[in-house]
């Protein structure tokens, strides 16, 4: 998955400095495990995820969720 730094660290597995803006690709286990060690990431959401999460909360208000 492709997260999005928002936070700068230095991830403890590779040595590479992350900079606040930039991205980088992981896997789900490790964007948990470095989100839990302080958020530092979070995941980009792709247009079509973007329009799902859009769709899913008009419904939830048409059904007085």
């Amino acid at each position: 998955m492709k997260v999005n730094v928002i936070k700068e660290f230095v991830d403890r597995h590779t040595g590479e400095l992350h900079k606040v803006g930039s991205s980088f690709e992981c896997g789900e286990n490790r964007f948990r495990e470095i989100k839990e060690a302080g958020k530092y990431v979070e995941p980009v959401i792709i247009e079509k995820e973007k329009e799902r999460e859009e769709a899913e909360h008009k419904t939830a208000k048409k059904k007085g969720i």
